[in-house]
């Protein structure tokens, strides 16, 4: 593809597609905090274009826990505190950072008799791994520390034969980073009190977790085997620990009861946050067969905020078309902007238009002209011969191509003018959430759809995967149509959907289907 090199100068400004706090949410021990809240609008414009993690960062979360070292579950509450030296910066490649789990005194829920102080530090090593978006990390123990009281026992934890293992790959998508991860981990305390001797509690698990501008969540699925040695108190538990925490934004409407007010009423956005552990006793000490249940849950229950969206004016000529609703979203969410009478429903969605509406879905950087006190100097790249500098769309399709949502046509140029098409569009939702892996691996194969002959070998990976997430679906003749072109309401239509997905659907993937489910 020809590229033509303009000179000018340009700032960034930058979106975090990540939460605020990019540690674990969730303890090293299978706890539950009550989420990291998503960054409002606001925070996210006030991040500056040079940004990155590089901070250290402190954050202290309400918490439980549920542990097993009595020989069934007992359930603890307090405050988990998380710390990090620093992040990662987005000018290397490597790099090393220390993590820090500190739990204050943790009470029983119950007779708050029992507790937990727990301080456990982890040297992080990073890396990128060249010619992708995925960074990889290495978790090693540098010290932990921990005693807990319980059923008239202490148990101290034995450092010198305590170990505990973890390593992550974290890819990040335009729309999307994806984590998953395995742990391994061995507690070995000692035992003083009416008994003493050793309980070791070995654990061994996956991590999944998954981050996007309208939610967050993380999961994981722990195999937990406690051993007690004490001579005259002799048990083995085995039990499967599932924590999960998610946090997402859903948007609401209200109409204002005053009558004299300049706007009948706006969309706003509640902050939702969700914790809940799950766990499944497979084998418990004799003496509690049938006075415990063999499974169980506990959850954190959070305060909701809120927060305010644009309240568009004149959108009254929507009333009855069967997008009005998206539409109305998109605008007060700003995914469309400029003046809503100029968005006519009826009309053809531009290539461009479509591929900038997702940028702004996703918060995707984007470059700007620099402001004239600006000294620093880089060039502009022009990707497609028929996209000048002067569009006002110009550094959206810049940043759609760069990020990989979009890609130009056969011809070398990206026509952004030309109305897009149903499958080229499918291609952008996919592409933004870097889900191709999910489509049939082959463009010759078939699709559930009765007009899948219709489908550009190039698309049916795309139509497939977004048929099997449930972005997409046929019409009542079960056909998909992917040549057809788009009329605006169309793509409000699909792009809130894929919003909407971002909002919950895929939490539900990384939380309900893993957490619900022992194995």
């Amino acid at each position: 593809m020809k590229k033509i090199l303009f000179v000018a100068t340009l700032f960034f400004t930058a979106f975090f597609s990540q939460s605020v706090f990019a540690q674990s949410q969730l303890s090293y021990s299978g706890g539950i905090t009550e989420g990291i809240k998503l960054p409002k609008t606001t925070e996210q414009l006030l991040v500056q274009s040079t940004a990155s993690q590089t901070a250290g960062k402190t954050q202290t979360l309400s918490y439980k826990e549920v542990l097993f070292l009595s020989g069934k579950p007992d359930t603890f509450e307090g405050t988990l505190t998380l710390k990090s030296s620093s992040g990662i910066p987005n000018n290397k490649n490597l790099g090393t950072y220390t993590e820090t789990y500190q739990i204050a005194p943790l009470k029983t829920a119950t007779t708050g008799a029992a507790s937990k102080t727990s301080t456990i530090i982890f040297t992080v090593n990073w890396r990128r791994v060249a010619g992708t978006t995925q960074i990889i990390k290495d978790y090693e123990l540098k010290s932990w520390a921990e005693q807990i009281t319980t059923g008239g026992k202490t148990y101290v934890l034995d450092p010198k034969k305590s170990a505990y293992s973890k390593s992550i790959i974290e890819e990040k998508k335009p729309g999307a980073i994806y984590t998953k991860g395995n742990i391994s981990g061995l507690a070995v305390y000692n035992v003083s009190g009416s008994q003493s001797g050793v309980i070791s509690m070995d654990m061994d698990g996956d991590v999944y977790a998954c981050d996007t501008v309208w939610s967050n969540t993380e999961t994981q699925r722990l195999n937990v085997v406690i051993d007690s040695q004490i001579p005259s108190d002799i048990w083995q538990l085995q039990v499967q620990v599932r924590p999960s925490v998610s946090v997402n934004k859903v948007i609401q409407y209200s109409k204002n009861e005053p009558t004299a007010i300049s706007f009948d009423g706006n969309y706003y956005e509640v902050m939702k946050n969700q914790s809940i552990l799950e766990y499944t006793i497979y084998q418990m000490p004799k003496k509690y067969e049938d006075l415990v249940a063999n499974e169980g849950s506990i959850s954190i229950a959070t305060r909701n905020t809120f927060e305010q969206l644009h309240a568009p004016e004149n959108l009254g000529f929507l009333k009855g078309n069967f997008a009005q609703t998206d539409i109305s979203k998109l605008f007060s969410m700003q995914v469309l902007t400029g003046s809503p009478t100029k968005y006519i429903p009826n009309q053809a969605m531009t290539r461009a238009q479509f591929a900038a509406a997702l940028v702004k879905a996703v918060k995707v950087p984007i470059a700007q002209p620099a402001t004239t006190s600006s000294t620093k100097k880089s060039p502009t790249i022009f990707l497609f011969a028929d996209v000048n500098s002067t569009r006002s769309d110009f550094y959206y399709i810049q940043a759609a191509y760069n990020a990989g949502i979009a890609v130009g046509q056969s011809n070398g140029k990206f026509n952004p003018d030309v109305p897009i098409t149903r499958q080229e569009a499918i291609a952008m939702l996919i592409n933004t959430l870097g889900l191709s892996n999910l489509g049939m691996g082959s463009s010759t194969g078939m699709t559930k759809f009765i007009d899948n002959a219709k489908i550009a070998p190039w698309a049916k990976s795309s139509v497939s995967a977004a048929e099997k997430i449930g972005l997409i679906r046929g019409d009542t003749n079960g056909a998909v149509r992917p040549q057809d072109k788009m009329t605006k309401a169309e793509s409000a239509a699909f792009i809130n959907n894929f919003v909407n997905y971002l909002r919950s659907g895929i939490t539900k993937d990384y939380s309900e289907n893993i957490v619900n489910y022992a194995n």
